[in-house]
């Protein structure tokens, strides 16, 4: 067999100092290689029997021209593995090298020229960077924009790093990085532009559907693609859908397309703009309203929705004629949970007359594996004020941080919940206001209720639910 290393990497000294601008002379290079001389027609079946002692290294060919042909154009150069030495080819299989010589090939040494475009981004951090700091290996790309996550010990790097993972990267004109920790009540970041355009308008392609949004102002994570299917996968065309936490539309405007009567809503502006302007593009129908959370679930299943709302009870009706599901997502894991207080007693069984409908709160949780699973499941059913045990599924969607996941609770909401009366205690003087701004408060549907054994409503009032008798 050939030789295990096919391209010895060129290994840089790393640099002590920053480097305030990338000098890509750095990387200029030249390598010695033994090649082939074979005529062109014959390069095909050299590829073949040498494959494995021919010169690999990403970005390069191993057949390139014969600029010192005698007669140009005739012949090529087959570049041979950097362990190859010599006219005599030591290092080539015996049998190999007589083959070769035995169709006309002849041995000639070339140089390789190697500059900064020959490099990967990772090789090339690797020479700029101090010895010891660990190079960025992941992002998110958006569209044309990619987010890295830099650590604090590289943010003095930040823009040689940007350029860098810029020239890389294809189809990249942007690259940006987190300057905050903390996501304001949108759940966005603000972000620094560190490389390329000032250009936060991304689009970007998922389940069939394109999506155009403004990264610095809403919230979107490539990572949620699968998530984002798996949900839309468990609903038929008939189904209505109620979005009550809907961005700029990741589950509303596939499932539109899919046939599902869907109703979306979002508190923050920009996402509610992002969220109508995807629905045209895709060519759906789509009922958008931007309220808070607990505010838009009263108001559809209200005697009198407001007017983007009006086509629920319509919907309903020819869903629970139809026997098919209403299906109600709720994608704001920092807290979707304490929205879950919206639900005992909000159903009029004068005007619901079918299945209540099976909720999908995606969530966050502490703890691992199984303990994750019913760690959700109890904090679910403790704002509910029933035990979802058995009457729930949940699903793990994926690792955020080492001892950190997210999860997603999947349940038909309770008749003894759903059909429950509502008793409210009225607020205390001055509470009023205090609570419809925590209402008011979170992403995509706002709410920073305190809810525990009690929940506190959007107008300041702590609800008990009993069965109706």
């Amino acid at each position: 067999g050939g030789p295990t290393c096919m391209f010895r990497p060129l290994l840089f000294a790393a640099m002590s100092t920053v480097v305030p601008h990338l000098d890509k002379s750095l990387f200029t290079r030249k390598i010695e290689l033994m090649a082939l001389r074979v005529e062109a027609k014959k390069c095909g079946i050299m590829r073949e029997r040498l494959s494995k002692f021919l010169f690999n290294m990403p970005r390069h060919r191993n057949i390139v021209t014969d600029a010192s042909s005698p007669s140009p154009g005739t012949t090529k150069l087959v570049l041979l593995s950097q362990d190859i030495t010599g006219e005599k080819l030591e290092g080539l299989d015996p049998e190999l090298r007589d083959f070769a010589f035995s169709e006309g090939a002849t041995a000639v040494p070339h140089t390789l020229s190697l500059g900064y475009e020959s490099f990967t981004a990772d090789q090339v951090l690797r020479r700029v960077l101090p010895e010891g700091m660990d190079v960025p290996s992941s992002y998110e790309q958006v569209g044309h924009i990619m987010h890295v996550n830099l650590r604090e010990e590289q943010l003095p790097y930040k823009h040689l790093i940007a350029s860098v993972l810029l020239d890389k990267v294809p189809r990249m004109r942007t690259v940006v990085n987190k300057v905050d920790s903390i996501s304001n009540q949108f759940r966005v970041f603000p972000m620094e532009v560190l490389a390329g355009d000032d250009d936060m308008v991304a689009e970007v392609r998922e389940n069939n559907c394109v999506f155009k949004l403004d990264y610095g102002k809403v919230y979107w994570n490539s990572r949620l693609e699968q998530e984002h299917r798996r949900i839309i996968g468990l609903m038929e065309e008939g189904d209505v859908l109620v979005d009550m936490m809907a961005g700029i539309g990741p589950f509303a405007v596939p499932a539109a397309k899919k046939g599902v009567t869907v109703f979306a809503n979002d508190l923050n502006p920009s996402s509610y703009q992002w969220l109508c302007e995807n629905v045209k593009r895709n060519r759906v129908k789509v009922a958008c309203s931007c309220l808070d959370a607990r505010a838009f679930a009263r108001a559809i299943v209200s005697a009198s929705p407001p007017p983007e709302l009006a086509g629920f009870p319509r919907a309903l009706e020819a869903a629970h004629a139809r026997g098919r599901s209403v299906h109600v997502a709720m994608n704001l894991p920092a807290s979707a949970l304490e929205f879950l207080d919206v639900f005992p007693g909000l159903f009029d069984r004068a005007r619901w007359k079918g299945p209540l409908p099976t909720v999908h709160v995606h969530c966050f949780s502490k703890e691992l594996g199984e303990k994750a699973m019913v760690d959700v499941c109890r904090r679910a059913g403790e704002v509910l004020g029933c035990d979802l045990e058995g009457r729930s599924t949940t699903h793990i969607v994926r690792d955020v941080a080492p001892s950190k996941l997210m999860l997603c609770v999947s349940f038909d909401v309770p008749e003894d919940v759903g059909f429950g009366s509502v008793q409210v205690q009225a607020p205390a003087s001055g509470e009023e206001d205090r609570a419809v701004q925590r209402a008011a408060g979170g992403a995509g549907g706002g709410g920073d209720s305190t809810s525990k054994r009690q929940r506190t409503t959007a107008n300041g009032g702590v609800v008990e639910t009993k069965p109706q008798s």
